[in-house]
This record gives C-alpha cells, structure tokens and sequence, in this order.
C-alpha cells in the first residue's frame, strides 16, 4: 500500500465543522461551504530525539485534515492529526 502524497480537497457544510473547532476560531465559507483537505502520506525514518531508532518503529502511514479559519480576523489553517498509527510489518 503506498501513501506517499495523496491531496484531496472537497467542500462541507461550514456548520459540520464546528464541532470539531476551537471554539476561538472562525471558520472560512463560501456561500456556506468550507473546504476540508485531507493529506495522506508516510511518515519514516522517524523516532524520538534521545532514543535509538528502532525500524519496526520509524515508518507508518499519517493523515492530516485541515480547514481555511480565521484567528482575530487573520486567515490561517486549522489542522487535526486524523489518523496515526505504528504497524510494525514483519517477515
């Protein structure tokens, strides 16, 4: 399975993603819709500073969600680690 790079954008209902805000940011619509992009790809050779790298460890798939928002009426973007996870392949 390969993950490496895969963007999509759609448009949502800007009231889908209020719950899923803080409360402190606006989001950005277009006649109602905001736009959610979902990035997938593969983190690797990845591990925690003052640790060893350990391979089973170091690679795993990620997915990122994030809005266009507005923060003290500065446009910025909110973004939310949908999908983390370590699966250690073995042969």
């Amino acid at each position: 399975m390969n993950l490496m790079n895969e963007i999509n954008h759609c448009p949502i209902l800007g009231e889908t993603l209020r719950p899923h805000t803080p409360s402190s940011l606006q989001i950005d619509t277009f006649n109602g819709y905001a736009w959610l992009g979902m990035v997938v790809f593969v983190m690797e050779g990845v591990y925690a500073r003052k640790f060893p790298y350990v391979a089973l460890l170091s690679k795993f798939p990620e997915i990122n969600v994030c809005t266009y928002v507005q923060y003290d009426d500065k446009p910025d973007a909110f973004l939310r680690l949908l999908i983390w996870k370590v699966r250690p392949h073995i042969q």
